[in-house]
This record gives structure tokens, sequence and C-alpha cells, in this order.
């Protein structure tokens, strides 16, 4: 268990890093994902419409605790359990169906302590919350 919090430490200050830069710096690193896309069986010559992520005020909570574990990373382990459970139960709240789904697959893979998971869903939340703002 030591070891999946100090792997959660150090994916938190890499995602707080590369945030924390100016708008100038541009990050060393990438990540690429792919598209979620959803396939319709139907021919009835309706065009699927492009999507925009809405950002309620649960959503903008959620991101904003999300953000700050970045300031917690150095501190005492009650202090980053604490912020993890503040993002989870903001997340648990969120409007996005997407931010709660990878909120709660996150959470389920830290419990058990499947890392690759944990990083996975992690991923996702910082690639939602960067396109929400």
């Amino acid at each position: 268990m030591r070891y999946l919090w100090i792997g959660a430490l150090v994916v938190v200050a890499l995602f707080s890093s590369a945030c924390s830069g100016s708008a100038d710096n541009t990050p060393a690193f990438h990540f690429h994902f792919p598209k979620r896309t959803t396939t319709t069986t139907t021919t009835k010559g309706v065009l699927p419409t492009a999507t925009t992520l809405a950002s309620g005020p649960n959503d903008q909570l959620a991101c904003e605790s999300f953000a700050a574990l970045g300031r917690d990373v150095g501190q005492s382990h009650r202090r980053v359990a604490e912020a993890f459970r503040t993002m989870f139960r903001d997340l648990k709240v969120a409007e996005n169906p997407n931010l709660r789904r990878d909120g709660h697959a996150a959470a389920r893979a830290l419990i058990l302590d499947r890392v690759a998971a944990f990083r996975s869903a992690f991923v996702a939340i910082f690639a939602l919350c960067k396109e929400m703002s």
C-alpha cells in the first residue's frame, strides 16, 4: 500500500508541475488519448452533433479539488489522504457523467491496489478537467 501512495504522489506531482508552468512554457511530454466515440446503428440520416463539455459548479469544484492535490504532495500522509477523500467526494457529485465515472474508477483502483488502472483513470480526470477549463 505504501508503494501505491508513493506512485499516487508521483503522479500528482507530475500533473501539478505540468499545470503550474507559464503559458509560454510547453511541457516536455505529451499525452495522447483516443477520443471517446459512440457508434449509432440507425440509418435515418440524422448526423451526430458535436457535444461540448458543460461544466457546472460541481464539476468546477471537483476539478479544483483535483488541482489542489498538487499543493498537498509534500505534506503529511494524513493531509494527502484527506485531500484524496475530498477529491473523490467532489467527483462523486459532479454533473459530468464521465467525470463521475473516472472518479469512481480511480477510487476503486486505489482501494484494490491496481496502479495501472489508477493511473489511467487519473489521467482521464486530468484530461476532462483540462478540456472543461
